[in-house]
């Protein structure tokens, strides 16, 4: 989860080295997050809910993030509407 621009997983329950699919998606209005969800699973939205971020970003993502084992990894994307 992102909140206020910051994110981070732990060790334990984060990506295992490697290179990694990024699909950003938004809480869409009606989202619930359940206690015991997968690190990065997608609130699960209303029914026809349409998510803010366009799909370039999600469903059609080209977006990639590469896990190294030596440590802190960071995965920034600047999100563009156009």
């Amino acid at each position: 989860m992102i909140v206020d621009g910051y994110y981070s997983i732990d060790s334990v329950s984060g990506p295992t080295p490697g290179k990694y699919r990024v699909s950003i998606r938004s809480a869409a209005e009606g989202a619930v997050l359940s206690p015991g969800m997968a690190p990065g699973a997608p609130p699960k939205a209303k029914k026809g809910a349409a998510d803010a971020i366009p799909p370039k970003y999600n469903l059609n993502s080209e977006l990639t993030a590469q896990i190294d084992a030596s440590g802190s990894n960071t995965a920034d994307f600047a999100l563009t509407s156009k």
